[in-house]
């Protein structure tokens, strides 16, 4: 098994998708030419006016895709995370697959993996 797929930031990547409302989140490939493309794609509830509710009229959908199906996760992660809003603090939030420092954190809220809680957390809520 490719040793990435093991990395724990797969699944808490996973979860922040979900945690934006996401109903339902899939990883997909494409192996009908090469390269095999992995595609990560979400989906979620949304009222007439095409805004997130828990139990909308329609659904909307996002996708990512890349070479390695966490590039594609962490992809759609940043799609959905970057430019909205954080509930608790109002900032933007912003979402940072690496492990260095986030740039601005007096303007943004940054997703940032924790690796004692094995989890993506929010800087507000540390």
């Amino acid at each position: 098994m490719d040793p990435r797929l093991e990395d724990p930031r797969f699944i808490g990547a996973v979860d922040v998708i979900k945690r934006t409302g996401a109903r339902e989140v899939q990883i997909r490939y494409s192996d009908d030419e090469q390269p095999v493309i992995w595609f990560a794609v979400a989906g979620w509830n949304v009222n007439i006016d095409g805004i997130p509710t828990k139990h909308g009229a329609g659904r909307a959908w996002e996708t990512s895709s890349a070479l390695h199906p966490i590039e594609a996760v962490f992809r759609l992660a940043r799609q959905v995370v970057d430019g909205g809003q954080c509930a608790h603090c109002s900032k933007p939030a912003a979402f940072n697959t690496d492990d260095g420092d986030e740039l601005l954190p007096e303007f943004f809220c940054w997703w940032t993996w924790n690796p004692e809680a094995a989890k993506y957390v929010q800087a507000c809520q540390i």
